[in-house]
């Protein structure tokens, strides 16, 4: 019975390790003092560049350089707009809690405005890897230079540490949400950041609502993906 008992405790510690190690944080749009943000309010978490002042053009004619994304990091901060409904989704079902953003608004209304932008948030991280990062999104016009007929040198919509996540993170639009999820994404100990491109192509409104998560573990695997069939064999 000794024996049985240790290995319970055995068990027990590793699973406390398993949900010390496992750990997540979500980055949303739209948040002001930590809560959902209303018209016009200063985005906690989101800032932006916008090098290019014409609407309907890339944000640049050259890829992006590690200065873009250190502009973008260190820029104003995203206002919350109210979305053009229809056809903007009110909102992500994914994070109810999310809100649209843009660099500014137009004049007189609460809608944003038409320019390209690149926005950057920054997170913490305790791990040089991401088990996965989840991305959920709608965007007007397009996330990255997508549309072959507005081209453009940068067709990444989203960015973390300034390396594209990949085709699966551009393209259109502003209704329904898109989801995307990248698996093993490398991260740096402490500071980290998570760029989006928001393509302008119509010359008419500009928005982004976007909710992140990002999983780590330091390399233990999380209790959700861990075998009871292994775990209850140590008591047979």
């Amino acid at each position: 019975m000794r024996k049985y008992s240790f290995l319970g405790v055995i068990l027990i510690l590793a699973v406390q390790a398993t949900l010390a190690g496992a750990a997540s944080v979500t980055i949303r749009t739209g948040q002001v003092g930590g809560s959902p943000g209303a018209c016009g309010g200063s985005d906690d978490s989101f800032h932006y560049y916008t090098p290019q002042p014409n609407c309907g053009q890339a944000i640049l004619s050259a890829p992006f350089q590690g200065s873009d994304f250190a502009q973008a990091c260190s820029g104003p901060n995203a206002t919350v707009i109210t979305p053009a409904a229809p056809p903007w989704a009110p909102n992500l079902p994914c994070d109810p809690a999310a809100r649209w953003i843009a660099s500014t608004v137009q004049p007189g209304s609460c809608y944003g405005s038409a320019l390209s932008a690149l926005y950057c948030a920054q997170f913490p991280s305790q791990c040089v890897m991401a088990d996965s990062i989840r991305i959920c999104w709608s965007v007007d016009d397009f996330l990255g230079d997508y549309a072959p007929s507005y081209p453009g040198a940068n067709p990444g919509g989203i960015y973390v540490n300034g390396v594209d996540l990949g085709p699966a993170f551009s393209g259109p639009g502003s209704s329904p949400q898109y989801t995307a999820v990248a698996l093993n994404v490398p991260l740096t100990v402490g500071s980290n950041s998570l760029a989006v491109y928001q393509r302008d192509a119509g010359c008419g409104l500009g928005g982004l609502i976007l909710s992140a998560t990002i999983y780590t573990s330091c390399g233990v695997v999380p209790v959700e993906q861990s075998s009871w069939g292994s775990a209850k064999s140590l008591f047979r």
